[in-house]
């Protein structure tokens, strides 16, 4: 049976990485990133001390280094995006994140192993979605990509 690694990108609190642990037996390892400090806080009391489990307090995009990630409130649901242009997100409110390259990360991690498994991707990452798939195609890491997962968000740009 080949074996599977599971990469959630915008983990929240873990509830996805649940899903899947039902859904997918042949999970061998998981990688997450989440770059909010209160939903990691709660991702790493859920998994952090399991070693299958690799934890990033970092938001995936095209680089290495740090952004912003707006805030906004719509119709009571809290939104957040990389996007300061965001209509539903307020310019002014924001946190600092740590970012990571995460077609470098998937080079890294995945193009050189000699044994084959087979990599699931979830993405849920509020607009930066379009930004690092075209990414991946461009270099060709998406190559490296069994499933792809994605909660696809309206990037809304005044």
């Amino acid at each position: 049976m080949l074996k599977i690694i599971f990469i959630d990108l915008g983990a929240y609190n873990g509830d996805t990485i649940k899903v899947a642990l039902n859904c997918f037996s042949e999970i061998e390892k998981v990688y997450a990133f989440e770059p909010l400090p209160g939903p990691f806080e709660i991702l790493n009391d859920r998994f952090g001390d399991l070693s299958d489990f690799i934890l990033f307090n970092a938001g995936a995009d095209i680089k290495d280094g740090t952004a912003k990630i707006y805030i906004g409130h719509e119709y009571g649901v809290i939104d957040r995006s990389l996007h300061a242009d965001n209509r539903r997100c307020s310019s002014i409110k924001f946190e600092n994140i740590k970012t990571i390259d995460f077609s470098k990360f998937v080079s890294e991690n995945f193009e050189k192993k000699k044994e084959k498994k087979k990599i699931i991707l979830k993405v849920n990452i509020e607009g930066m979605e379009y930004t690092i798939l075209n990414k991946m195609i461009l270099d060709g890491t998406i190559k490296l990509v069994d499933e792809f997962y994605c909660d696809w968000h309206l990037v809304m740009i005044t």
